[in-house]
This record gives structure tokens, sequence and C-alpha cells, in this order.
């Protein structure tokens, strides 16, 4: 079923908002989105009215899938944008042993159409996400053919023998070099907080810096 979506939308063209590229690299540079209280006041308000969906969680995914499916078209005009999703997951009995996530990437298309309005594509975005849950089995991940990809981490710990524990993202600086843009989404400490790692290779004058804007 994979392959067969991609032989009928084929291969995106690259992402190129600002200008040429450097070149490939697998360098990102990690940017905030700032995010004041009555920016997440007013999301948890969507979340929990018009954008409701299955859970929290989806309804954010979704919300950024969207968000960044829209920014993309804005910037460079493309109507059709691939977006890698991360779905966590332990097959076989030895799995849930296994200290870490464990997950694969997923391809979720999202296309554009005339007249859409955000609410009609947050919409359709999410019967795609549920479609994409129902399809995706354990190491059955298609050859990536995207360049966006959008993570929501909600994975918290708690005690440790006993012990509070406290949870922090130790960041390598590095993607795969096919990745131009990631949206990274956590709460660990109970606030939200919305990155982006934006591969050095984007453009040839730091541009894509201005991203977030």
């Amino acid at each position: 079923q994979w392959s067969d979506d991609a032989a009928r939308f084929g291969r995106p063209s690259p992402i190129t908002p600002y200008g040429p590229r450097t070149g490939r690299t697998t360098e990102v540079e990690r940017v905030a989105v700032p995010i004041g209280e009555e920016w997440a006041t007013d999301l948890r308000s969507a979340l929990d009215g018009p954008y409701r969906t299955l859970s929290s969680e989806l309804g954010l995914l979704g919300l950024l899938v969207t968000s960044t499916a829209v920014a993309i078209h804005r910037l460079d005009g493309r109507d059709s944008v691939s977006v890698g999703v991360p779905l966590h997951h332990r097959s076989g009995p030895r799995a849930p042993r296994v200290i870490g996530p464990l997950m694969e990437l997923y391809p979720l298309r999202v296309t554009i159409e005339p007249g859409d309005t955000f609410a009609a594509l947050f919409h359709r975005v999410q019967r795609s996400i549920i479609e994409l849950l129902r399809r995706a089995r354990p190491g059955e991940s298609p050859e990536p053919d995207f360049e966006v990809v959008v993570n929501v981490l909600t994975a918290r710990y708690g005690t440790f023998a006993g012990l509070e524990t406290t949870t922090d993202w130790v960041r390598s600086g590095h993607v795969e070099p096919s990745h131009v843009i990631r949206v990274q989404a956590y709460d660990y400490d109970g606030a939200l907080n919305i990155e982006l790692d934006l591969n050095t290779g984007l453009s040839t004058n730091g541009a894509h810096r201005a991203m977030p804007d």
C-alpha cells in the first residue's frame, strides 16, 4: 500500500523557500517558537472546542501538521506537502523491556485545495492521521520521501526507585540529511514547547532563521 501511494503521488520537489541551498548536510539549528500564555490558553481552548479530536495529543499533531503545510504553501507556493510523522512502535515480547523510544517515520500527504479554510484543512488532516494510524504496522515504514517532520512528544517519566525524575532533551544537533525542517513539540515540564530544527543547508544566507516568524 505504501508503494502504491508513492507511485500515485510521486516524489515531492525540494523545498527552497529561501533561495538556493548550500547542499545536503546533517547539521541543524534549533530555533524556539515563542509561545506566550495567551497563545497557550487559546490553543488549549481550540483543542477542547472546534479542533477537538480523539485526544489532545492527536489534536495538537493535527494543528501542527496543518500549520506547517500552510506555512510551506505560503513560502514556496506548493499545494501538496509530504510530512513525516513518527509513530512509537514496540513489536514482539522483548520490545517492552528496551529502554528509550522506538519509532518509525510514516508519510502523511497534505493537499491544500482552492477555497480551503484552516478548519477544513485541519479536519481533512485529522482523517488522514487516523487512517495513517490504522495502516501503520511495526517494521513496515516505507522509504522516506519527505523533507518535513512533525513530532509531538508528550511522554513523561514518573518516579524511579521512589525518586522524582525530571526530563530534558539532549540534542545531537544533527538530523537525516534529507530532512530540511523538523517541527518538535514537547511538554516535559508541563509547559508546551515548540521548536524548529532547521537544516543549515536550507539557504545560502541564513534567511531560513526567519521561519518561526
